[in-house]
């Protein structure tokens, strides 16, 4: 079987210190910090919607559903 290389592409700067979760909805992009224990909506050119902080310590990861936002530490 050949080996296949894929090649990351920066498409904009992560609005907190440390981003550790992602979750790609229609709405945008939900992102949590690990260092500022945040939680950010961002549209997919990387603005900021909305953020709000998490009662997490040290936030590694986010989910969507049931018209709320999931937020686990590590």
């Amino acid at each position: 079987m050949p080996v296949q290389v894929a090649h990351a592409t920066v498409a904009f700067a992560g609005p907190g210190l440390q981003v550790n979760g992602l979750e790609a909805t229609p709405d945008g992009l939900w992102l949590c910090d690990q260092r500022d224990n945040r939680a950010y909506l961002v549209d997919y050119d990387g603005r900021v919607l909305t953020s709000f902080p998490s009662p997490a310590r040290n936030a590694s990861g986010i989910t969507f559903g049931a018209g709320s936002v999931w937020i686990a530490s590590n």
